[in-house]
C-alpha cells in the first residue's frame, strides 16, 4: 500500500502514513465531533473507515 500510495517502498520506521491520517482525523473533526473517531487504527495491519453514527 506504501508503494502506491507514496511512490516509494515501505519503511517500517516511516511515519508519513500515520501523520495524513492524524491531520484527516482533526479536519473531520473540525466538522463534526463523531466524525473525527471514524478512521479506527487496526495495530498490525492499518486503518479501518467505520460508520459514523448521526445523531438527532
Amino acid at each position: 500500500m506504501a508503494r502506491q500510495a507514496l511512490f516509494r517502498e515501505y519503511d517500517p520506521r516511516d511515519k508519513t502514513i500515520d501523520v495524513y491520517i492524524n491531520r484527516l482525523r482533526g479536519k473531520l473533526a473540525e466538522l463534526d465531533a463523531a466524525s473525527g473517531a471514524a478512521i479506527k487504527t487496526i495495530r498490525g495491519v492499518g486503518y479501518r473507515l467505520s460508520d459514523i453514527q448521526q445523531q438527532g
